[in-house]
């Protein structure tokens, strides 16, 4: 069987992984957006959309919401993703397929990624190659990868940066240390809460320094400084745009919004018996992440110096899960994507050590990592359906009549949209955006009089039926489902 497997026909995974994810992803390719977390696909989508229609700055990420008024700037994380894929937009055309195309092929980056920090950790390219494999079938990987959300480029960054920062350390090559650095700020750039894998460059210069001594550290400090100046764009970058952040609560975490001891207790029973097992790892890798727990501890492997290099970014990613253990809660799984990097460092621990045990593990491994794929696909695959969106399901069972019911240009009010993002995607418009069945008559006569606004989509009949507001409707243009397009009244016919 080892000859079956070995360093050469493995490289056939090179091959087989693209091609049997494509074949999985077939239908998703062509798909416009749907799912699971569709209010953040929706909002980075239309920062996509808006370098390339509207404002190709890459300073400038904006959105469709007018609430604030005519300037819809929206500035979170560098949008260094959103940009790039903006980018080639410009050159093939504005198409749904091909921004999920960009973020299939931005997935094998993270892919081959893997591949290379386990050549690099394990010196062995089967079991580099197999890790590489049960990664691509992480459920969490596999759905979130053709999903526009910026964290597919911070993991993408994450894990080619500690790939390289594992090169540096084993060349002391400068080279290696400036494409970690480099790859580690696309991660921080792209989603700020990756910088946790600063952890393990910083713990190594911090303790290579105390080995040798300070009058002997200059080529350590020297690598700290490389980092440094790699790292000062994305600290420029979120000491510019933070101070607008109030009232995030990403931000405050546990700080502003604590839970209690029971509700704390829920979340990590659904993590632990769930998100874990079923999400992160896929059932079929669970073996392997258990296997590698136990030879850690069976090997005594911890009290070697990459382990703890690992360990103190998998410590500050369970700090990270902690501080946001209330906005994480059980709904945004994609706020665990930086777990995935320790996690399958454990999981190709955990391949080594069983692959190489005996013939029978040896089996074992084989048929759990051919069940992956296929527990991927069960797991995941029905989280792209309208059941899995949470919205209105008119708007994407009619969505293209309700964006041609009114010109894609104008202005148009929308109601119920508690998420602020995914009706202005979805109906392809942009403007004021209300929620809970709340908009005040007069609201709609200053929107008609002052900003010159002619349509207004709702489904919200506490509001399109309101005596008070039904003066303001000129005509029904569209109804489906519980969505309907009016032609509101002009600022003359008002007057009359």
């Amino acid at each position: 069987m080892k000859q079956f497997i070995s360093e050469k026909n493995i490289r056939l995974l090179f091959w087989i992984i693209p091609l049997l994810s494509m074949a999985m992803h077939w239908r998703i390719f062509s798909t416009d957006l749907v799912g699971v977390h569709l209010w953040r696909q929706s909002q980075t989508q239309l920062n996509i959309q808006n370098f390339y229609r509207h404002d190709f700055n890459i300073l400038n990420p904006r959105v469709n919401i007018t609430n604030l008024g005519p300037n819809t700037l929206y500035r979170y994380e560098f949008p260094i993703m959103q940009w790039s894929i903006a980018c080639v937009h410009k050159v093939l055309g504005e198409s749904i397929t091909i921004t999920r195309v960009c973020l299939f092929l931005l997935g094998l980056c993270t892919v081959w990624g893997v591949f290379f920090l386990g050549r690099t950790l394990f010196k062995d390219d089967v079991i580099a190659g197999l890790l590489a494999w049960a990664f691509n079938f992480s459920p969490l990987f596999y759905y979130y990868t053709m999903n526009p959300i910026p964290d597919n480029l911070a993991l993408c960054g994450s894990v080619w940066g500690i790939a390289w920062f594992f090169q540096y350390q084993q060349s002391n090559r400068y080279k290696h240390a400036a494409f970690s650095a480099f790859f580690l700020l696309l991660a921080v750039w792209a989603k700020l809460p990756f910088i946790v894998f600063y952890a393990t460059v910083g713990l190594y210069l911090f303790t290579m320094t105390a080995k040798v001594g300070v009058r002997y550290s200059g080529k350590y400090v020297l690598a700290g400084l490389i980092y440094a100046a790699f790292l000062l764009p994305a600290i420029a970058w979120y000491a510019w745009v933070m101070p607008g952040w109030s009232g995030n609560g990403v931000l405050s975490g546990m700080l502003a919004h604590k839970i209690t001891g029971s509700e704390a207790l829920r979340i990590l029973k659904y993590h632990t018996n769930h998100l874990l097992p079923a999400l992160l790892l896929n059932y079929g890798s669970v073996l392997f992440f258990a296997a590698g727990i136990f030879y850690l501890f069976k090997n005594k492997a911890y009290w070697k110096g990459d382990f703890w290099l690992l360990a103190i970014s998998g410590l500050g990613v369970l700090a990270y899960f902690g501080f946001e253990l209330n906005m994480i809660n059980t709904v945004h799984d994609y706020y665990m994507m930086p777990f995935l990097l320790p996690v399958f460092v454990l999981v190709g621990y955990g391949i080594k050590n069983l692959w190489y045990a005996g013939k029978v593990t040896q089996y074992l491994s084989i048929l759990a990592l051919l069940l992956l794929p296929l527990i991927a696909f069960l797991t995941a695959d029905n989280k792209w359906s309208v059941e899995k969106s949470y919205c209105n399901p008119a708007l994407i069972e009619y969505r293209e009549e309700l964006r041609n019911a009114v010109p894609r240009d104008e202005i148009c009010i929308m109601q119920n949209d508690i998420s602020m993002h995914i009706y202005p995607y979805a109906l392809d418009k942009i403007g004021p955006v209300f929620s809970k069945d709340e908009l005040p008559p007069e609201w709609v006569d200053d929107m008609i009089r002052r900003l010159h606004i002619r349509y207004m989509y709702s489904d919200a009949r506490k509001v399109d039926e309101n005596p008070a507001v039904v003066p303001y409707l000129d005509t029904l243009l569209l109804e489906r489902g519980t969505m309907r397009v009016y032609r509101l009244k002009t600022e003359e016919q008002l007057q009359k």
